[in-house]
């Protein structure tokens, strides 16, 4: 096997000399890739690139450069087994999802596990316990950690911030152009519409040639309108899709937007959320890059560094502006374009330069709202009643009513934000008995109250919403009082209209629910570093202890988030990084072990046999090793836990003496619920 590495190292080498590269590619198993830097990862960046290795594990790993060991981590989750090797030019490179290290690491990590009675461990060997010169073996590929088989591939330069690794030279074969599905519009603010509405409107191209795409129908743009792209990159023979490396936008071919994604800080990860759509992501709509720097986005992908970058606002040609109070203000990157037509192109790019555009037109059309002129007066025939609904954005709500039959007069709306503060909503009609109008609350703290006149009746309804500012510190609390959420400092990118509603919970198998369902909104708005839920709870309840915080999430199934208690405030508490609906639930159900193996009573040749176990627990869930603890012979031992297989699995490394020998599970869940099973087996 040594002399085997010996000759992939001189070929490796032979390489790198011929192409003139300083750094070596980092394994043999392939030079194709099934993850690019940058791509999104639900709400974070991919710090690095995924190396194929054509679902197999075993593929050797060199340093790329002299350097040396500087951090080993073993973990169940994320990156398993990962190396991180410092090299000579200060530069970190991380291999991740290792099936092993080489021979000296591999006893070095076990010792250590030995000591701190941890399979999971995080070492900093120092500078001179493992020095590595290019070309050295350090490892083999696998697939620890979450992920099929793969390298994870990473670099971070000296101030620890991860680089795209194509950038160090190494040429890959990549001929195919990036593909673009989607194109979204979004209309910024209460005075911007496209398509005649406020909502945002997502195209569908048309292919006309390699790298060539066209929106066929004219975009109707009028006010402070954003773009997005969803688009995917690709390689040769390879069916992987993966990000794009720069994406640009042009409007009449002037440059009003451009994004390389080379390098970033984990200070900023998570304003993945803020450079791709983060409503139409949420709402299973496609992930959209944003062609804009969106408010709180401190990324340094972008072209200009200016708030807004990106933002364009269509006016007449005369340039008169009647868009007061606008979100936007021109002067902090907002690009005016006055008269009635434009041409749109967006270019996507891989690294390796393939192209592909698409273009448009953009037609400027504005539709004003109909006069309201329902009088003051009550009116012979049957009553009207409305079906009414509110969509809320950022920084207004679409409302909209349908009413029971057609109105003799165009309805009359008043917002009234306090006692001495009102403002008529201009309407659109979308059908005989169909309206629709829009509320600006950027500067509304809420809640508002809408008087509808339609039909000689007045309708009263509510928009139940609480302003919570960027940089605030606040509390708010169910209509029960039972419920409450604080939002902090740093919880939140931009200002955001909260609303919370209750209701009775649905039955959910293993689940007794201890509370309403509470669903906290906006959902489909990001935030920064998350908020704290609070429930109040009964401390006399025998079952208190049993008592978890759950999240509701698809096909109305529960999961866990926290059962942090304070008995003095009876309260229980947790932290979450989005909004959602939540409820107080028992969990009284024990882990479920599927199987333990040796099975009871078996006779193996092995005396080296594995022990494992496999196991599952769909309510509160077991998390860290003192939870699963598997013993052989009445001692525990350091069992690595697989979480996609859901087992725990150990080998000895010496023989069991012959006999009589037990293996024992003990499973313990967040709630405190405990499944034991214990088996005996034989070695002859």
């Amino acid at each position: 096997m040594e002399f085997l590495n010996k000759i992939v190292f001189i070929v490796m080498c032979c390489t790198v000399f011929a192409f003139g590269q300083d750094y070596l590619w980092p394994t043999n198993a392939s030079k194709a890739l099934t993850s690019s830097f940058a791509e999104s990862r639900r709400s974070r960046f991919h710090a690095g690139i995924d190396i194929k290795t054509w679902g197999q594990e075993g593929y050797p790993l060199y340093a790329i450069r002299d350097g040396y060991i500087s951090r080993i981590r073993v973990s169940p989750y994320g990156y398993g087994r990962a190396l991180y090797i410092t090299l000579d030019t200060g530069e970190i490179v991380i291999y991740g999802h290792m099936q092993k290290f080489n021979a000296d690491i591999e006893a070095y990590v076990w010792q250590q596990q030995q000591q701190q009675n941890s399979f999971s461990v995080n070492l900093w060997p120092g500078r001179n316990r493992f020095v590595v010169k290019q070309g050295d073996l350090v490892g083999y590929t696998g697939q620890t950690g979450i992920g099929y088989p793969h390298l994870h591939f990473e670099m971070r330069d000296s101030a620890n911030r991860p680089f795209n690794p194509l950038s160090k030279g190494y040429q890959l074969q990549d001929t195919v152009r990036p593909i673009i599905t989607k194109i979204a519009v979004f209309p910024i603010n209460a005075y911007s519409q496209v398509q005649e509405d406020v909502r945002p409107v997502i195209f569908y191209p048309q292919r006309l040639a390699p790298g060539q795409y066209r929106i066929t129908q004219p975009i109707q743009v009028d006010g402070q309108i954003g773009f997005g792209v969803d688009a995917y990159d690709q390689m040769n023979g390879i069916s992987n899709k993966f990000g794009t490396y720069i994406n640009q936008l042009f409007i009449n071919d002037q440059l009003v937007f451009d994004a390389k994604y080379d390098r970033f800080s984990y200070d900023v990860n998570n304003h993945l959320k803020l450079d791709r759509d983060y409503r139409f992501m949420s709402q299973g709509k496609g992930t959209f890059y944003k062609l804009y720097r969106d408010k709180g986005n401190r990324l340094p992908f972008y072209g200009s560094s200016q708030l807004f970058y990106g933002v364009v606002d269509f006016i007449p040609a005369e340039g008169n502006s009647h868009y007061t109070g606008s979100t936007y203000p021109a002067d902090n990157g907002v690009i005016q374009m006055t008269g009635e037509q434009h041409e749109l192109k967006i270019i996507c790019l891989d690294f390796w330069g393939n192209q592909t555009e698409v273009t448009g037109v953009l037609q400027r059309n504005r539709i004003e709202p109909q006069r309201s002129d329902e009088p003051n007066i009550s009116a012979d025939g049957d009553s009207i009643t409305a079906h009414f609904t509110a969509e809320y954005f950022d920084t207004f709500i679409r409302l909209e009513w349908t009413f029971s039959r057609i109105p003799d007069f165009v309805p009359r709306i008043v917002a009234n934000m306090t006692l001495d503060r009102s403002q008529p909503i201009g309407l659109f009609r979308t059908g005989e008995r169909t309206f629709w109008g829009v509320l600006d609350i950027s500067h509304i703290d809420g809640p508002v109250r809408l008087d509808v006149h339609a039909g000689g009746e007045r309708l009263i309804q509510w928009l139940p919403f609480t302003r919570v500012e960027v940089n605030e510190d606040k509390e708010i609390r169910s209509e029960d009082g039972d419920f409450a959420v604080e939002f902090y400092s740093n919880s939140l990118f931009r200002d955001i209209f909260v609303r919370i509603d209750q209701e009775a919970p649905k039955s959910s198998e293993g689940l007794v629910f201890a509370s309403q369902a509470y669903t906290l909104a906006p959902q489909d708005v990001a935030l920064d570093d998350g908020v704290s839920l609070r429930f109040t709870f009964d401390p006399t309840d025998s079952l208190s202890d049993k008592l978890a915080i759950f999240a509701r999430g698809r096909q109305d199934r529960w999961y866990f988030v926290n059962n942090k208690k304070d008995h003095r405030l009876r309260t229980l508490g947790g932290n979450v990084t989005t909004l959602g609906t939540y409820a107080l639930a028992y969990d009284t159900e024990p882990p479920v072990l599927y199987s333990l193996h040796p099975s009871q009573n078996a006779r193996l040749s092995d005396p080296r046999p594995t022990l494992r176990a496999r196991f599952a627990d769909a309510l509160s869930g077991i998390s860290g090793e003192r939870n699963m603890q598997l013993l052989l012979d009445g001692k525990r031992v350091i069992a690595e836990y697989d979480p996609e297989k859901a087992s725990l699995f150990y080998s000895p490394r010496q023989d069991l003496s012959p006999g009589q020998h037990s293996v024992q599970i003990i499973l313990r869940d967040r709630c405190g619920n405990v499944t034991r099973r214990e088996h005996q087996f034989y070695i002859p």
